[in-house]
């Protein structure tokens, strides 16, 4: 640059034009500048700076720049950390997919106890809000314990490893370890140690739910990405050993070291229920009797069926001693304890029920029953639930013809699910399904299936109308409520779909009259959905339910029916 007269005149003593040199002298000028520096010189052209960008940051003080090292093709991680410990170590960092998820695994792991602590204090918050028991916290800590065991095991066996994406399991595999403990402990304080019933009622839903957890993180053990790979691994042992500790070795455990205390203070139901000969149903209610009701129906008038009746009623209340005692007992608290009345009344009812069998064996054997209907009442608030577009749940006590309400509904162009408990018989279940479907009625029965009421649920939710009968439930879904001053069994299954469904509930009855049989439609119970979360809000809704059907008890005592014992000690 300090030649450049020289250089311009030589060029153009050899024929060189001035222009020719522009180039040139800028790229001189550039040099000159450059020589008057004291720091670093940075172009400032355009294509410099585009270059400059890729792998270099400036600030007025300083700089940072990017140099790329191309390894070969086996070198290991090893390898790569001996490199880094070679280099200075002021101003140079060496980095890398590989050194990246090394550091960060180091740091997830210097810092887990914080996360771990955190969940500790969180499980033993959420097992001792559901249980209030040490022995049961202690069990359901007892299942993590194991099942995380199970898992260093399998790691061990397999040679497995944590690394970054596979310790984001362990939030997960806690999290099913308390579901699944405080469910299956529920069912077994709900059944009172029953480990079949808890089995059947729980534990086959948990055996779904767990294995249908580990085949989908399982699937991510085929994954082309290691770390997805290990996450699913992980994820699919650790589920896995939780849904098999908490289903077959829990309920033992329970039994032994905590069901003791559970049965001693909650007496079943049924065991509740006041002894009797006649607690079971009738041997007369029986297919081949009830099929033959059916085919006489089909050849009488309604006026003949109802004489026989009549006649066979009253043989049943003179030789039946004990049936006999059973209906005046549950009559009783409907009047304050007059014994005479409850067998001059129960004597009716022995009547009303044989004539209401008449007409249910016309019913069921495809004749027209529009002429037995007399008046409906409550329409206006069925309509108005219907408006709503939540599903609605009709409630009805064994109070007159209960199964009329169906046909009548489905004159109405309403489609009608009836939920009802399997009979005696599996095939007298089927006939009363068949006699129903005929009129376009569907029925789901209850009791073996536990899966049942999610598709109970689900069409509530879907805004269909079920009619559920609340005061005969079985033994899972009964709760002590207050009848006429008494203890009384009733069905809490209500209360529960409202609070899974948000559906409306309409208590209805259908009792006889003189001018056949009339449908009552009462005001929907009202109820907050959130505070159903908690048991004692679903007790309470259910004894409003049971309050709701006194008065229409009271007014038809004489066709409430019930021939097991229905009031506990």
């Amino acid at each position: 640059a300090a030649e450049r007269l020289e250089l311009r005149a030589a060029a153009a003593a050899n024929g060189f034009a001035g222009n020719a040199l522009a180039l040139t002298d800028s790229i001189l000028d550039t040099w000159q500048r450059a020589q008057a520096l004291t720091g670093v010189f940075w172009p400032t052209n355009q294509m410099s700076e585009w270059i400059f960008e890729k792998f270099v940051a400036r600030t007025p003080t300083n700089f940072y720049v990017l140099g790329l090292l191309h390894t070969a093709a086996d070198n290991s991680l090893a390898d790569t950390a001996r490199l880094e410990s070679q280099l200075p170590r002021e101003g140079v960092r060496l980095s890398g997919w590989e050194l990246l998820g090394s550091a960060v695994l180091a740091s997830v792991k210097s810092n887990l106890w914080k996360l771990v602590l955190l969940m500790v204090g969180l499980v033993l918050l959420s097992l001792w809000l559901a249980f209030r028991r040490f022995q049961e916290v202690f069990l359901s800590l007892s299942v993590l314990l194991i099942s995380g065991l199970c898992l260093l095991a399998v790691m061990r066996v397999a040679g497995w490893s944590w690394n970054l994406l596979n310790l984001m399991a362990l939030p997960l595999i806690l999290g099913t370890g308390v579901d699944y403990s405080i469910f299956m402990q529920l069912a077994l304080r709900r059944h009172h140690g029953d480990l079949s019933m808890a089995y059947r009622s729980v534990g086959r839903a948990l055996l779904l739910c767990g294995a249908t957890a580990v085949a989908g993180f399982g699937s991510l053990a085929w994954s082309s990405n290691a770390g997805m790979s290990s996450l699913g691994q992980v994820c699919a042992v650790g589920i896995g050993g939780n849904m098999l500790v908490s289903v077959f070795l829990l309920p033992v455990w329970w039994r032994t070291f905590a069901g003791q205390n559970s049965t001693s203070k909650s007496p079943t139901t049924r065991s509740a229920i006041r002894g009797s000969p006649s607690a079971t149903p009738s041997r007369f209610y029986r297919t081949e009797l009830w099929l033959a009701g059916i085919a006489v129906a089909r050849r009488l008038s309604a006026q003949t069926s109802a004489r026989i009746s009549r006649v066979l009623a009253g043989a049943y209340w003179t030789f039946a001693r004990a049936r006999r005692e059973v209906v005046i007992q549950n009559l009783l608290p409907v009047f304050d304890g007059d014994r005479r009345t409850a067998e001059q009344r129960g004597r009716v009812l022995f009547h009303n029920f044989a004539i209401k069998l008449a007409d249910l064996f016309r019913y069921e054997s495809g004749q027209s029953i529009d002429q037995m209907f007399g008046e409906l009442t409550g329409w206006e608030h069925f309509v108005a639930a219907q408006s709503a577009k939540r599903g609605i749940l009709l409630l009805t006590p064994h109070l007159g013809n209960w199964e009329f309400g169906a046909p009548l509904l489905a004159r109405r162009g309403v489609n009608l699910l009836v939920i009802t408990l399997a009979e005696p018989q599996g095939r007298m279940t089927a006939i009363r399904q068949a006699a129903r479907a005929r009129w376009g009625i569907e029925t789901l029965v209850i009791g073996s299936d536990p899966f049942a009421f999610v598709e109970i649920i689900r069409r509530l939710e879907a805004g269909a109308t079920v009619a559920l009968l609340m005061d005969r439930p079985p033994e899972a879904s009964a709760v002590l409520v207050e009848l006429f001053g008494r203890t009384f069994a009733a069905s809490v299954a209500a209360a529960e779909l409202a609070r899974a469904s948000g559906c409306s509930l309409l208590p209805v009855y259908l009792p006889r009259t003189e001018k056949g049989y009339a449908a009552h439609i009462l005001e929907p119970v009202p109820y907050d959905r959130a505070a159903l979360r908690l048991r004692e809000a679903r007790l309470a809704l259910t004894r409003e339910i049971m309050r709701a059907f006194e008065p229409a008890i009271r007014q038809y005592p004489d066709q409430w029916y019930h021939f097991v014992p229905i009031w506990p000690k």
